[in-house]
């Protein structure tokens, strides 16, 4: 009896205003625990935190690159971290604020998307979706634009909602119209939200002939088209012909040639693969019927909100079959809300299949409440597993610290090509950039060019006649006057001695004390770094060391 009262009182409560706000405060709380872990910068987000940190806001505005060779974040985005950096000081927190914000904000957004787009059980179960999600707490504190991406797509949703529901008027669309402009150069990935919106709204016009909206509309459209344009001039048109972003993200971007029977199968597993990361869903072909289910169920029932949470998807992934944009992991972050709508849409759907087939009244609750704790049991491990266990990449903060207290003039340091960005960084953070030894290297442009020489192993590990080795070579580290890192000189002195062998005395002269610093966590670095360790072994004494989660530093006495 008592089992009975409550699955017939819980299904309201689940519905009800209180609950929705207690699933919004539980998300914010996930966010702002992993904000205040305050972990270290890991290798990506001292990239950008360089690029940001160690630039003017002149520098940013005119594209003075300090990594030409790596994708730009949007440039509203760095100009909005760079203040926060002038703002609060040069520390994790600060460069982590603006995500944050965005993470939290985010929460509020879609609750209200929701509200005016689907019914409360469908608001219910995405909400949820939403507020445990790993991705989108993980990205919501870390220092890089995946954040701000999802709130500006949830914000140009919600406006085009408000849009959808009233008469529309002229200050609707200059809000259109500006929010999109200035949306374009905050998030990249808003493209294909936008897209979507224009192709809804013209499409929309020309299907009921309301041929004077369109007239109202087009300001927007240009306005958004001239902002794109002026964007791809700026950044857009390096990125998409960037051979290392190429590089980095294949197997993201359909192989070539486009028809070829394989590419059937790449775009099978692109789709499930997004329902997995960042989904985060499993099993993935359950996850896949739910999702096909909630589609059919939703553009059965309104199908200008359909079109304006699949479209995006659809030009997301036709980007990547031409070759323009990766679909894979974080970069289809914005797309989280349309996957959890269309989940939660077709577990409701699911459910009313069931109620109808007349199974008791509380069996179709029961049968839907257990579904939908199947596709949350490994989002909700991760989350609760991440809320007891802070989630560590690389803590070059702790390790650069050591290296800080305990470094003398005359030691040497060699790292490898990933720690460089954290050294790099830390080394301004820390303000130990001023204390490193400097030797000249000649003039340029009638400037004194001073650069701190280091070791740098920049390849893998290669292997000759059943011996492994790891070449390096020597890099000289140029600061300005404020302590900031500018550029790395690599010194070419056609050196073929410059290599360490596995378990074998060092070929090169170089004694005293030796700092070896380690980065990231892989297969290969791992075998790279046994290498180095076995040489340094076997050429003097390992006199200190520390090893955190993803880094390490090592302390040799050579003679």
């Amino acid at each position: 009896m008592f089992v009975l009262k409550m699955t017939r009182r819980l299904p309201n409560f689940f519905i009800s205003p209180v609950f929705h706000i207690g699933l919004i405060l539980f998300g914010m709380i996930l966010r702002l625990k992993f904000y205040f872990e305050n972990r270290s910068l890991w290798t990506d987000e001292s990239c950008l935190a360089i690029a940001i940190v160690n630039r003017s806001f002149s520098e940013i505005w005119q594209n003075v690159e300090i990594f030409p060779e790596l994708a730009k974040a949007p440039l509203i985005f760095l100009f909005i971290e760079k203040f926060m950096v002038t703002l609060l000081g040069n520390h994790e927190l600060a460069l982590r604020l603006f995500p944050l914000l965005c993470g939290l904000g985010s929460l509020i957004l879609f609750y209200f998307f929701l509200k005016n787009t689907v019914g409360p059980k469908t608001l219910t179960l995405a909400l949820a979706l939403f507020a445990i999600s790993e991705r989108l707490i993980y990205y919501s504190a870390e220092v890089k634009q995946y954040s701000s991406d999802v709130f500006v797509s949830l914000l140009l949703c919600l406006i085009f909602t408000k849009m959808n529901h009233e008469k529309l008027r002229p200050l609707n669309i200059f809000v259109l119209s500006i929010t999109g402009a200035l949306a374009i150069w905050l998030s990249s990935s808003c493209l294909f939200i936008l897209a979507g919106l224009g192709i809804i709204l013209t499409g929309y016009c020309c299907l009921k002939k309301q041929w004077t909206r369109l007239l109202m509309l087009l300001p927007a459209f240009a306005l958004w088209g001239i902002s794109f344009l002026s964007l791809y001039k700026v950044s857009l048109s390096h990125m998409v012909d960037n051979q290392t972003i190429l590089v980095t993200w294949q197997g993201a971007l359909m192989p070539q040639p486009l028809l070829a029977w394989k590419n059937l199968i790449w775009l099978k597993s692109s789709c499930l693969n997004a329902l997995r990361d960042p989904g985060g869903f499993r099993p993935l072909y359950l996850t896949a019927f739910f999702f096909i289910l909630g589609s059919l169920s939703l553009f059965k029932k309104n199908r200008k909100i359909f079109f304006l949470l699949l479209l995006p998807i659809v030009l997301t992934l036709l980007a990547a079959i031409l070759q323009k944009y990766p679909f894979r992991s974080r970069l289809l972050l914005f797309l989280l809300p349309a996957i959890f709508i269309f989940m939660a849409q077709g577990i409701v759907f699911l459910i009313k299949l069931i109620h109808k087939s007349n199974l008791g009244k509380s069996s179709p609750f029961l049968i839907g409440l257990t579904l939908f704790a199947l596709l949350l049991y490994k989002p909700v491990e991760i989350t609760l597993t991440n809320l007891f266990i802070p989630r560590v990449i690389e803590d070059n903060r702790f390790v650069l610290e050591a290296f800080k207290k305990h470094f003398q003039p005359g030691d040497s340091l060699f790292l490898d090509s990933s720690a460089q960005f954290s050294y790099w960084y830390y080394a301004s953070q820390m303000n130990f950039s001023h204390t490193l030894p400097k030797e000249n290297l000649g003039k340029r442009n009638s400037s004194l060019l001073e650069g701190h020489k280091i070791a740098q192993f920049p390849f893998s590990p290669s292997e000759h006649q059943g011996i492994n080795y790891v070449p390096f070579r020597y890099v000289y580290h140029l600061y300005n006057t404020a302590g900031y890192f500018r550029e790395s000189v690599v010194l070419n002195n056609g050196d073929n001695k410059n290599i360490v062998i596995e378990n074998k005395r060092l070929p090169f002269a170089l004694k005293g004390r030796v700092w070896l610093f380690f980065s990231t966590v892989s297969a290969n670095n791992d075998k790279l770094k046994a290498i180095i360790l076995s040489g340094f072994d076997k050429q003097g004494k390992r006199i200190q060391y520390l090893e955190r989660k993803g880094a390490s530093i090592y302390l040799y006495e050579l003679s």
